[in-house]
Protein backbone atom coordinates (compact mmCIF):
# COMPACT_ATOMS: atom_id res chain seq x y z
CA UNK A 1 0.00 0.00 0.00
CA UNK A 2 1.66 3.13 -1.03
CA UNK A 3 0.86 6.44 0.62
CA UNK A 4 1.15 8.88 -1.38
CA UNK A 5 -1.27 7.17 -3.69
CA UNK A 6 -4.03 6.66 -0.99
CA UNK A 7 -3.43 10.28 -0.40
CA UNK A 8 -4.15 10.81 -4.36
CA UNK A 9 -7.38 8.77 -4.52
CA UNK A 10 -8.95 10.55 -1.36
CA UNK A 11 -8.32 13.85 -2.81
CA UNK A 12 -9.97 12.79 -5.55
CA UNK A 13 -13.05 11.37 -3.65
CA UNK A 14 -13.34 14.35 -2.47
CA UNK A 15 -13.01 16.75 -5.55
CA UNK A 16 -15.95 14.48 -7.04
CA UNK A 17 -18.42 15.76 -4.10
CA UNK A 18 -18.43 18.91 -5.55
CA UNK A 19 -22.23 19.46 -8.08
CA UNK A 20 -21.32 21.78 -10.20
CA UNK A 21 -19.11 20.90 -13.17
CA UNK A 22 -17.00 24.04 -13.59
CA UNK A 23 -15.58 23.63 -9.34
CA UNK A 24 -15.29 20.14 -9.94
CA UNK A 25 -13.29 20.33 -12.88
CA UNK A 26 -10.79 22.80 -11.29
CA UNK A 27 -10.79 20.66 -8.28
CA UNK A 28 -9.45 17.75 -10.06
CA UNK A 29 -7.27 20.34 -12.34
CA UNK A 30 -5.41 21.52 -9.21
CA UNK A 31 -4.80 17.60 -8.40
CA UNK A 32 -2.70 17.69 -11.91
CA UNK A 33 -5.48 15.40 -13.78
CA UNK A 34 -7.42 16.41 -16.86
CA UNK A 35 -10.99 16.60 -16.31
CA UNK A 36 -12.79 14.43 -18.84
CA UNK A 37 -16.42 14.43 -17.83
CA UNK A 38 -18.63 13.96 -15.42
CA UNK A 39 -22.23 12.28 -14.54
CA UNK A 40 -24.84 13.03 -12.44
CA UNK A 41 -28.55 12.33 -11.85
CA UNK A 42 -30.55 12.27 -8.99
CA UNK A 43 -28.52 9.36 -7.11
CA UNK A 44 -25.14 9.06 -8.91
CA UNK A 45 -22.42 11.27 -9.36
CA UNK A 46 -18.73 10.67 -10.52
CA UNK A 47 -16.00 11.69 -12.82
CA UNK A 48 -13.41 10.11 -15.04
CA UNK A 49 -10.22 12.08 -15.27
CA UNK A 50 -6.70 11.26 -16.76
CA UNK A 51 -2.77 11.80 -15.17
CA UNK A 52 0.09 13.16 -16.88
CA UNK A 53 1.20 9.24 -17.14
CA UNK A 54 -2.23 8.51 -19.11
CA UNK A 55 -3.76 6.44 -16.24
CA UNK A 56 -7.16 6.78 -16.01
CA UNK A 57 -9.57 7.28 -12.63
CA UNK A 58 -13.11 6.41 -12.39
CA UNK A 59 -14.16 8.33 -8.79
CA UNK A 60 -17.63 7.63 -7.57
CA UNK A 61 -19.25 9.84 -5.01
CA UNK A 62 -21.18 9.58 -2.11
CA UNK A 63 -24.30 10.51 -0.79
CA UNK A 64 -23.99 14.30 -1.69
CA UNK A 65 -27.37 15.78 0.06
CA UNK A 66 -25.75 15.27 3.60
CA UNK A 67 -23.52 18.05 5.11
CA UNK A 68 -20.00 16.45 6.53
CA UNK A 69 -20.48 12.96 7.05
CA UNK A 70 -22.74 11.93 3.94
CA UNK A 71 -25.32 9.85 5.54
CA UNK A 72 -25.81 7.25 2.94
CA UNK A 73 -30.23 7.64 3.15
CA UNK A 74 -30.26 5.94 0.44
CA UNK A 75 -29.23 2.81 1.38
CA UNK A 76 -32.20 3.23 4.42
CA UNK A 77 -34.13 3.10 0.42
CA UNK A 78 -32.73 0.34 -0.87
CA UNK A 79 -31.17 -2.52 1.24
CA UNK A 80 -33.45 -5.06 -0.42
CA UNK A 81 -30.99 -7.76 -1.82
CA UNK A 82 -29.99 -7.93 -5.54
CA UNK A 83 -29.14 -11.17 -7.20
CA UNK A 84 -25.73 -11.07 -8.60
CA UNK A 85 -24.56 -13.52 -11.50
CA UNK A 86 -21.52 -14.72 -10.03
CA UNK A 87 -23.21 -15.29 -6.69
CA UNK A 88 -24.61 -13.67 -3.72
CA UNK A 89 -26.16 -10.47 -3.09
CA UNK A 90 -25.74 -6.67 -2.69
CA UNK A 91 -27.62 -4.44 -1.36
CA UNK A 92 -30.17 -3.11 -4.75
CA UNK A 93 -29.72 0.66 -3.52
CA UNK A 94 -26.18 0.44 -4.72
CA UNK A 95 -26.29 -1.42 -7.78
CA UNK A 96 -29.62 0.84 -9.23
CA UNK A 97 -28.42 2.77 -12.09
CA UNK A 98 -24.53 1.75 -12.37
CA UNK A 99 -24.89 0.57 -15.79
CA UNK A 100 -25.94 3.50 -17.37
CA UNK A 101 -23.06 4.72 -15.23
CA UNK A 102 -20.23 2.28 -16.56
CA UNK A 103 -21.76 2.89 -19.96
CA UNK A 104 -21.19 6.85 -20.00
CA UNK A 105 -17.70 6.10 -18.19
CA UNK A 106 -16.58 3.39 -20.49
CA UNK A 107 -16.96 5.76 -23.35
CA UNK A 108 -14.72 7.92 -22.27
CA UNK A 109 -11.78 5.86 -21.72
CA UNK A 110 -10.09 3.66 -24.13
CA UNK A 111 -11.31 0.30 -24.45
CA UNK A 112 -8.04 -1.50 -23.67
CA UNK A 113 -6.70 1.16 -21.11
CA UNK A 114 -6.67 0.11 -17.13
CA UNK A 115 -9.28 1.89 -15.43
CA UNK A 116 -8.65 3.10 -11.76
CA UNK A 117 -11.59 3.24 -9.32
CA UNK A 118 -11.78 5.34 -5.77
CA UNK A 119 -15.13 6.37 -3.76
CA UNK A 120 -15.61 7.31 -0.49
CA UNK A 121 -18.88 5.83 1.26
CA UNK A 122 -21.33 4.98 -1.08
CA UNK A 123 -19.05 5.77 -3.72
CA UNK A 124 -16.64 3.22 -1.90
CA UNK A 125 -19.23 0.26 -2.37
CA UNK A 126 -20.12 1.40 -6.09
CA UNK A 127 -16.47 1.31 -6.69
CA UNK A 128 -16.00 -2.18 -4.65
CA UNK A 129 -18.60 -3.58 -7.42
CA UNK A 130 -16.86 -2.61 -10.50
CA UNK A 131 -15.98 -6.10 -11.30
CA UNK A 132 -19.58 -6.79 -11.88
CA UNK A 133 -19.37 -4.59 -14.98
CA UNK A 134 -15.89 -4.52 -16.18
CA UNK A 135 -13.64 -7.90 -16.80
CA UNK A 136 -10.49 -8.24 -13.92
CA UNK A 137 -8.00 -7.95 -16.91
CA UNK A 138 -8.87 -4.14 -17.18
CA UNK A 139 -9.57 -3.21 -13.41
CA UNK A 140 -6.72 -1.19 -12.06
CA UNK A 141 -5.90 0.44 -8.22
CA UNK A 142 -9.24 0.50 -6.25
CA UNK A 143 -9.51 2.43 -2.99
CA UNK A 144 -12.98 2.12 -0.76
CA UNK A 145 -12.97 4.74 2.04
CA UNK A 146 -15.28 3.78 4.62
CA UNK A 147 -17.88 1.37 2.66
CA UNK A 148 -20.63 0.41 4.65
CA UNK A 149 -21.36 -3.15 4.61
CA UNK A 150 -23.41 -3.91 1.08
CA UNK A 151 -22.75 -7.90 0.08
CA UNK A 152 -22.84 -10.95 1.73
CA UNK A 153 -20.41 -13.18 2.02
CA UNK A 154 -21.33 -15.57 -1.08
CA UNK A 155 -21.17 -12.13 -3.26
CA UNK A 156 -17.62 -11.38 -1.91
CA UNK A 157 -16.47 -15.75 -2.14
CA UNK A 158 -17.36 -15.19 -5.85
CA UNK A 159 -16.32 -11.71 -6.25
CA UNK A 160 -13.63 -11.44 -4.04
CA UNK A 161 -10.53 -12.72 -6.19
CA UNK A 162 -11.41 -9.80 -8.72
CA UNK A 163 -10.47 -7.53 -6.39
CA UNK A 164 -7.06 -8.15 -5.61
CA UNK A 165 -5.07 -5.68 -4.40
CA UNK A 166 -7.81 -3.43 -3.57
CA UNK A 167 -7.53 -0.53 -0.48
CA UNK A 168 -10.40 -0.48 2.00
CA UNK A 169 -10.63 2.36 4.86
CA UNK A 170 -12.26 2.75 7.73
CA UNK A 171 -11.48 5.93 9.96
CA UNK A 172 -11.88 5.96 13.98
CA UNK A 173 -15.07 5.09 15.32
CA UNK A 174 -17.43 5.60 11.89
CA UNK A 175 -20.85 4.76 12.52
CA UNK A 176 -21.57 4.08 8.66
CA UNK A 177 -18.52 1.23 8.70
CA UNK A 178 -21.04 -0.75 10.94
CA UNK A 179 -24.08 0.23 8.75
CA UNK A 180 -26.71 -1.76 8.33
CA UNK A 181 -26.76 -4.04 11.36
CA UNK A 182 -29.16 -6.93 10.40
CA UNK A 183 -29.13 -7.12 6.94
CA UNK A 184 -26.89 -9.76 6.15
CA UNK A 185 -24.48 -7.90 4.45
CA UNK A 186 -20.80 -7.90 5.90
CA UNK A 187 -17.59 -6.61 4.99
CA UNK A 188 -15.02 -9.10 3.53
CA UNK A 189 -13.65 -11.25 6.17
CA UNK A 190 -10.55 -12.28 4.21
CA UNK A 191 -9.13 -8.47 4.04
CA UNK A 192 -7.00 -6.12 6.40
CA UNK A 193 -9.05 -2.79 6.50
CA UNK A 194 -6.96 0.27 6.90
CA UNK A 195 -7.58 1.66 10.56
CA UNK A 196 -7.17 5.22 10.65
CA UNK A 197 -6.87 6.80 13.71
CA UNK A 198 -6.32 10.39 15.23
CA UNK A 199 -3.23 9.49 16.75
CA UNK A 200 -1.93 6.60 14.32
CA UNK A 201 -2.46 4.25 11.08
CA UNK A 202 -2.99 0.43 12.01
CA UNK A 203 -4.19 -2.50 9.80
CA UNK A 204 -7.71 -3.77 11.44
CA UNK A 205 -9.69 -7.39 10.21
CA UNK A 206 -13.58 -6.51 10.23
CA UNK A 207 -14.19 -8.33 13.42
CA UNK A 208 -11.23 -6.64 15.28
CA UNK A 209 -12.57 -3.51 14.27
CA UNK A 210 -13.92 -2.38 18.05
CA UNK A 211 -13.72 1.34 18.39
CA UNK A 212 -14.91 2.85 21.88
CA UNK A 213 -18.61 3.71 20.84
CA UNK A 214 -19.63 5.07 17.21
CA UNK A 215 -19.40 8.63 15.52
CA UNK A 216 -20.68 9.70 12.61
CA UNK A 217 -18.30 12.76 12.68
CA UNK A 218 -15.42 10.06 11.71
CA UNK A 219 -16.95 9.56 8.57
CA UNK A 220 -16.17 12.79 6.66
CA UNK A 221 -14.16 12.67 3.74
CA UNK A 222 -12.19 16.06 4.90
CA UNK A 223 -11.12 14.92 8.33
CA UNK A 224 -10.10 11.29 6.21
CA UNK A 225 -7.83 13.72 3.87
CA UNK A 226 -6.49 15.11 6.45
CA UNK A 227 -5.25 12.02 8.31
CA UNK A 228 -4.05 10.59 5.48
CA UNK A 229 -1.60 14.09 4.90
CA UNK A 230 -1.09 14.17 8.79
CA UNK A 231 0.11 10.50 8.94
CA UNK A 232 2.38 10.48 5.55
CA UNK A 233 3.88 13.82 7.39
CA UNK A 234 4.51 11.84 10.47
CA UNK A 235 5.53 8.29 9.15
CA UNK A 236 2.87 6.21 10.69
CA UNK A 237 1.61 4.23 8.14
CA UNK A 238 2.55 0.18 8.64
CA UNK A 239 4.87 -1.15 6.90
Amino acid sequence: MNPIALLAAAQRSQAVYLPAVADAKKAFEGLGLTYLGQYQDATHQGAVTKDAKGRYYVTISGTRYSEGYGADLLMDVWLAPHDCLKGGQVASGIIEGMDKFWAWALNLIPATAEVNVEGHSLGAERALITPMFIPKERIGDIYAFEPPMFATPEWWSAYGADLEGAVCTVQGADRWFAWPPRQGYVHNAAWKYLWLLSNGVQWTAPGDWKPTGLSDADHSIDLLVQRVQDAIAKNLFPH
